[in-house]
């Protein structure tokens, strides 16, 4: 083992010649055979080797040279303190300057040696593992040169880890070493040797092109800009051509663009930034094709799209929904009766307590397929979904053939696209359709428990049963409130409100809970109303409860009405034995409120059988007694 004091710089040479075999006397004649042994044998062995470097890059040398180590043990080695060098000076290794990474390297893992003004990690494709260390001066060594070099590593202690000789280099070029052996390759900073290419006569090369928008969402078409980069993974300088284009969601284009034209590129291209006056309010694609003036390995990476969406407004609390592109249409962009189609859709929750957002086709009256939901949980958050929407059979020729409307709802807006449809040829109506219009199953409401009263300053918590008996998920707007006459004592009538998706063949429980602050004492009436599907028909459900208030209900005159104890005691026994009583869920309808008109219509016939029965005793009556006064008359006594 090669040790020697590390307090002064100098040169690799230097290092060797302060070594401890020199200092124990070794003879003059011997000395130089040493160095030169030395020179070309390691005479340490270490996990840590030399793996690859950039001796001859097309940029500035001393900006983008650099030395692969490799970790090839099973431990992480720290590296601080270690020396890097040439045949002509050396240099202490540092770590941390980019990124706070240190100079440790885990096992399997690389490190990446350059100056310490490095353009590297700009111009090269690094892999984001390997570990960023750097020299502590202006350059490698004295500067890494282009032929009959060496790299030298020694540990903390002086030790030689690994040297790496190399006779020649190519310009824009890297020397490996793979399985033991030297070539020059494609560089692969911070990756496996193994999958760089040899040089070769044919002019080989892979560029990837990437699209850049600084987001997916633009307030405005004033703060969208896009810009495209090429960067070089393989080969040498080359000269560059790119296209891009914008197109609608029906593939019209509505704005093109040349970034690149027979520009020069060695390592990395980014071209300026565009912006497009586009019309807000809809979804985008940008599509960019790349072409060099080498023969890409890869031009599978030359071709890249990124989707987007312009605002109508610059609303950040409101909602958004937009239809980004419709799969599975054919080659004439239709879709036929009975099949499916996918949606990719953009959503964006705003400031709203809406989450669930539905599609469906329709053509103002009929819907022609089922109804698919998703939800956006979080304010403030955006979600890309691709979803399904399967059409109906056209069995019994209800739906003509034609343009339909796909209709996206939910957060509190909508959206819409036109989707051509036509009739199924192939399997018009399979043996398992139903042959005749199909009957929806609507989903059944039904209140499950409500407390008798409400205390005063309290809360009442009630619970709605909902149960889908069909096979279509069903989107339900729910929400309750305490009223009297048209006036709520609960706030808003919608303060509650809540929305989800019923699953088909599936039971929910929804609890909503309404406050009376300040209101007088006595029944009052508990309305849940709800609407389905997004259609504006409210249905309601109610049932009396008893608020205990501090105030008493004060008649016409304003004056408190007085109760009994007996008619007090009564109403509480009324309430305990009928309202305290959870209502038993049933799907069968069952009556909760009852409206003075409909108790009438139902007492009418008894009233009117009663008024003949009163009639009749009546007519008997007086019947009697004409007859028991005729008998009595002069004129009765004198005949007999």
């Amino acid at each position: 083992m090669v040790t020697c004091c590390l307090s002064e710089k100098g040169t690799v040479k230097k290092l060797l010649n302060n070594s401890l075999i020199f200092k124990q006397g070794v003879p003059m004649k011997i000395k130089p055979v040493l160095v030169s042994l030395l020179l070309v044998l390691p005479v340490a062995h270490s996990a840590i080797s030399i793996s690859e470097i950039m001796a001859a890059p097309e940029g500035e040398d001393d900006l983008n040279e650099w030395v692969e180590l490799y970790n090839n043990g099973s431990e992480p080695i720290n590296l601080s303190g270690w020396i890097i060098g040439d045949l002509a000076d050396n240099d202490t290794l540092e770590g941390g300057l980019f990124f706070g990474q240190g100079a440790i390297i885990p096992p399997g893992g690389f490190a990446l040696i350059t100056d310490d003004k490095t353009r590297v990690y700009d111009n090269f494709n690094v892999s984001p593992e390997a570990v960023h260390l750097y020299s502590d001066d202006a350059s490698i060594g004295n500067g890494l040169s282009n032929n009959n070099d060496s790299v030298f590593l020694f540990d903390s202690l002086g030790s030689l880890i690994d040297q790496f000789p190399y006779s020649r280099t190519a310009s824009g070029k890297s020397i490996v070493r793979i399985d033991g052996a030297q070539a020059l390759a494609f560089p692969t900073p911070g990756f496996p040797n193994g999958g760089s290419a040899s040089i070769s006569d044919e002019d080989y090369c892979d560029w990837a092109l990437e699209p850049i928008l600084n987001q997916t969402i633009f307030p405005d078409p004033q703060s969208f800009s896009w810009k495209i980069r090429a960067t070089r993974l393989q080969g040498n300088r080359t000269y560059l051509n790119a296209t891009a284009a914008i197109t609608d969601l029906f593939g019209s284009t509505v704005a093109q663009n040349s970034p690149f034209t027979d520009d020069p590129a060695t390592f990395q291209k980014t071209s300026s930034a565009f912006s497009p006056n586009l019309k807000p309010g809809f979804s985008y694609l940008l599509s960019a094709a790349l072409s060099t003036g080498c023969k890409d390995v890869n031009p599978q990476n030359n071709k890249a799209e990124k989707s987007f969406a312009i605002l109508d407004k610059p609303k950040e609390n409101s909602s958004f929904l937009a239809i980004e592109n419709i799969l599975d249409l054919g080659e004439d962009k239709k879709v036929a009766f009975g099949e499916s189609i996918r949606v990719r859709v953009l959503a964006y929750r705003g400031d709203t307590g809406s989450k669930v957002v539905s599609l469906f086709l329709e053509d103002g009256k009929d819907r022609i397929s089922k109804q698919s939901s998703f939800s956006v949980e979080e304010k403030f958050s955006e979600q890309r979904i691709t979803i399904p929407v399967q059409l109906k059979f056209n069995c019994d020729d209800k739906f003509d053939a034609g343009s339909y409307t796909l209709s996206v709802k939910g957060l509190g807006t909508e959206t819409s696209s036109r989707v051509k449809v036509e009739e199924n040829r192939k399997n018009p109506c399979p043996e398992n359709a139903e042959t005749q219009k199909p009957v929806t199953s609507t989903p059944l409401v039904a209140l499950k428990k409500v407390p008798s009263s409400i205390p005063a300053n309290g809360s009442i918590p009630i619970s709605v049963a909902i149960t889908n008996p069909g096979d279509e998920g069903h989107l339900i707007r729910i929400w309750s409130y305490v009223n009297r006459g048209s006036k709520s004592y609960s706030g808003d009538r919608e303060g509650n409100v809540q929305e989800m998706v019923i699953s088909p063949n599936s039971n929910e429980t929804v609890t909503l809970t309404n406050s009376i602050a300040d209101a007088d004492a006595g029944i009052y009436s508990l309305m849940v109303k709800y609407e389905k599907d997004g259609q504006k028909t409210q249905h309601s459900l109610s049932s009396p409860v008893v608020f205990k208030g501090n105030k008493r209900t004060t008649g016409k005159t304003g004056s408190p009405q007085k109760q009994s104890p007996q008619e007090t005691q009564a109403l509480q026994s009324r309430q305990s034995n009928t309202m305290d009583r959870p209502l038993v869920y049933s799907p069968e309808p069952r009556l909760l409120f009852e409206s003075p008109s409909s108790k009438s219509k139902k007492i009418a016939p008894f009233f009117f059988a009663g008024a003949l029965a009163l009639y009749a005793c009546i007519a008997t009556f007086f019947r009697k007694e004409i007859t028991a006064g005729t008998k009595g008359s002069p004129k009765g006594r004198k005949e007999k």
